[in-house]
């Protein structure tokens, strides 16, 4: 199934892997320049990146092994709400350069790409 979606769109396979790593650096990017002593803080604030390509790259498994099903639902839905959550904390919580919030725009904008993939991933629904 995922190797006729992949067919029918040329390069998105690479693009869609592109963002996802693309998206776990702004997370190292986030952990590495946090200063915050705090553990928790410390990762919290630097998730945002990296659940949303762990979430695209489990999902591309699910496919490839047919676990796809509805019983992923509640994690489509929690995912995002968890990524939210650790841009707004870093936002707040962040001890690193200020201007590193402006990443955040690029999380916003690839974040729903990869989300929409992964779910179509999960619901097994890819044309």
């Amino acid at each position: 199934m995922l190797e006729s979606y992949l067919k029918l769109l040329p390069g998105t396979e690479v693009a869609m892997l592109f963002y996802s790593l693309f998206l776990l650096a702004i997370s190292l990017i986030f952990l590495l320049k946090d200063k915050n002593e705090n553990k928790f803080i410390h990762y919290a604030v630097s998730l945002h990146g990296a659940m949303i390509s762990a979430y695209f790259l489990f999902s591309l498994v699910v496919l490839s092994l047919g676990w796809s099903g509805e019983s992923w639902t509640v994690l489509a839905y929690l995912i995002p709400i968890i990524m939210f959550a650790s841009i707004v904390l870093s936002l707040f919580k962040f001890t690193g350069n200020k201007w590193l919030h402006l990443l955040h725009l690029i999380t916003l904008g690839l974040s729903p790409y990869l989300w929409l993939n992964s779910v179509l991933g999960y619901a097994n629904d890819w044309f």
